[in-house]
């Protein structure tokens, strides 16, 4: 259960002085550092920040990904079409999101991103979106990888500020 798991993590002694909203401090007891370590260490899988980190780790580590296939399939797709295919584009970048879906290898992109810049349209929305969905388990760095393609900062009752990175960067799931 959730919140049985959210108080027993409020409930672990945190070092310092300062109160953060009900979360157990201790400044009292003399602990060696390694035991606030296995309280840090604690809190964090408990509330879910340790096991991300092990998830992101297990997804990059364990990935299959062979790069072979995308140049492939690029170089295929280049061929095959003397004008440019705006949907087998789209597919291929939507297989790529797929197959380093969670792993943080974007170094296709990266090194094709002037066959990226091919997407017009929703092609581009879902290139841009599957940015997100390679960086999907990244939170520290989601904001700093997605900066290159955010929007410049836009008056808040702009209808038209929306933008394919929003939606990468989680901006429309509410």
């Amino acid at each position: 259960d959730e919140a049985f798991v959210t108080k027993v993590a409020q409930c672990l002694p945190k070092q310092g002085g300062d109160d953060d909203g009900g979360e157990a401090t201790d400044t009292t007891t003399t602990r060696s550092d390694s035991t606030w370590a296995y309280f840090t260490n604690a809190h964090r899988v408990l509330t879910g920040g340790f096991t991300s980190e092990l998830s992101l780790s297990f997804l990059y580590k364990n990935s299959n990904y062979d790069t072979l296939i995308m140049s492939n399939l690029k170089k295929a797709l280049e061929e095959r079409s003397m004008s440019r295919n705006s949907v087998l584009h789209n597919c291929a970048v939507t297989a790529h999101g797929y197959l380093t879906a969670g792993t943080t290898n974007d170094s296709f992109l990266r090194d094709n991103l002037d066959w990226m810049k091919k997407a017009s349209n929703w092609a581009k929305f879902s290139a841009t979106a599957s940015m997100g969905v390679i960086h999907a388990s990244h939170t520290t760095e989601a904001m700093t990888l997605l900066e290159p393609y955010l929007p410049p900062s836009a008056p808040a009752d702009d209808p038209n500020a929306e933008h394919p990175t929003v939606s990468a960067t989680g901006g429309y799931a509410e």
